[in-house]
């Protein structure tokens, strides 16, 4: 089977070449399958030489286009332009670039002439130099903020950008963010993901940033286990929430503090066409905010409020340490719950979905209440206790029976004492000591 032998990971080191017959014999049994090579460089970093020996088994006669994706981990960055030799490389991923003492930082990709998609893990590098008409999809992380906005506004055929824990510019950043005059249009864009810091130049381009084509927004907020969003994150989150296109269907933010209702107020009366709203890791009063502010938009003369929205996903709100804060706060959010599905699943069709992840288990009697009521109602309401969404809270449930269960046979099977008559007393003594029982 040929899909059995099209990925293959080998292990770089100084003084060794690595497994070239194996290489040879997995791109031989890929036959026409896009091959895929990992590469794992374990320092110290190994010559050029190395290299020439790899890329001479990937070049060699009916291997030359099989090789389409390739991941280095710990790779030289001096050793990346060598990888513009593959002609078939199209999905390239570095992490944890190494650069040579005294050297610039700076990543150029620009003679990969079939690329057009690069994962990205460098906080070493200053800059990056793309084929930029090629490049449709980028994934970056740990990567400083200039970099991040330089390649989204650089890559005009983008299908995808996604930046995850970004770092402010450093003072040596060598990527010049370009000077775009009027509206910045992305068209082809269909699945945001931004991780913001503050910066002045980013501020400027938010309000003039359009998607036309988006479907996901992702948002990353810094103010996780903060009190507050910030006032520059708040401008950036309206200013991009407020030109979104009637194509998003999905909107999710990650590790946000409180934000003021008028600010949530124009982030939902701009995403009227999600169907999926998912708060992860947010504070649990922003968690109520939202769900409270959707009830009561429903409830009121205007009419449902996001009228397409078929599922909500909460994943461990950040909750207060203390025990009776956190039974609070979840009691209050179970009072929306059955309100929310009577008014979005009134004919009980499993229309909506509302799931709540909830690592630490449930604390409120309320909660439990209403995820009985729901579920005996057959209604697409569940709360899991772990974080990945893969344990309910069913089986906890089901561990309390069968510990009352056992506790009510246990006391069953005990003789009954008259009410007039004292247990009697058994005296044992061991070696001088007396224990009475």
């Amino acid at each position: 089977m040929p899909l059995l032998w099209s990925h293959l990971t080998l292990t770089i080191k100084r003084y060794r070449t690595p497994g070239l017959d194996l290489l040879a014999h997995h791109l031989e049994h890929a036959k026409d399958v896009p091959f895929s090579l990992h590469l794992h460089f374990v320092p110290p970093c190994p010559t050029k030489i190395i290299f020439s020996h790899i890329s001479a088994v990937l070049l060699r006669d009916q291997n030359a286009r099989k090789l389409q994706t390739l991941r280095a981990e710990c790779v030289p960055l001096d050793w990346v332009p060598l990888f513009s030799s593959l002609p078939s490389l199209k999905y390239l991923e570095l992490s944890g670039v190494v650069k040579a003492p005294g050297s610039g930082g700076i990543l150029s990709l620009v003679n990969f002439a079939s690329l057009h998609r690069i994962d990205l893990s460098a906080p070493e590098l200053t800059g990056i130099q793309l084929p930029w008409l090629q490049i449709m999809s980028v994934t970056l992380r740990c990567m400083t903020v200039d970099i991040c906005i330089s390649l989204l506004l650089q890559c005009p055929r983008l299908v995808e950008f996604h930046c995850y824990y970004t770092r402010r510019c450093g003072e040596n950043g060598q990527n010049t963010v370009p000077e775009v005059d009027g509206l910045i249009s992305l068209e082809y864009l269909e699945h945001f993901t931004w991780s913001y810091v503050p910066d002045a130049t980013c501020a400027i381009h938010y309000p003039r940033l359009r998607f036309p084509s988006l479907r996901t927004f992702q948002w990353r907020s810094r103010s996780f286990r903060r009190p507050m969003v910030d006032s520059g994150e708040a401008f950036a989150l309206q200013s991009l929430t407020t030109h979104l296109p009637p194509t998003l269907s999905s909107l999710h933010i990650h590790y946000a503090g409180s934000l003021p209702n008028n600010i949530l107020d124009h982030i939902l009366g701009h995403i009227a066409s999600i169907r999926v709203l998912h708060l992860t890791k947010c504070k649990y009063t922003t968690v109520i905010d939202v769900i409270s502010l959707i009830n009561r938009i429903d409830l009121g003369k205007q009419g449902v409020c996001l009228p397409l929205l078929k599922k909500i996903v909460i994943q461990d709100p950040e909750c207060p340490p203390n025990i009776q804060e956190r039974e609070k706060l979840e009691a209050k959010l179970a009072s929306y719950i059955i309100p929310m599905f009577s008014s979005r699943d009134p004919e009980k069709k499993k229309r909506f979905s509302f799931q709540i992840a909830m690592s630490g288990g449930l604390v409120s009697k309320r909660m439990r209440k209403v995820y009985l009521s729901l579920r005996r109602d057959r209604l697409a309401f569940n709360v899991w206790v772990d974080f990945a969404m893969t344990r309910s809270i069913e089986g906890v449930f089901e561990v309390e029976r069968q510990a009352k269960e056992r506790a009510v046979a246990t006391a069953a099977q005990k003789p009954e004492t008259s009410p007039n008559q004292p247990e009697k007393t058994i005296v044992m003594t061991f070696k001088g000591i007396t224990d009475a029982h």
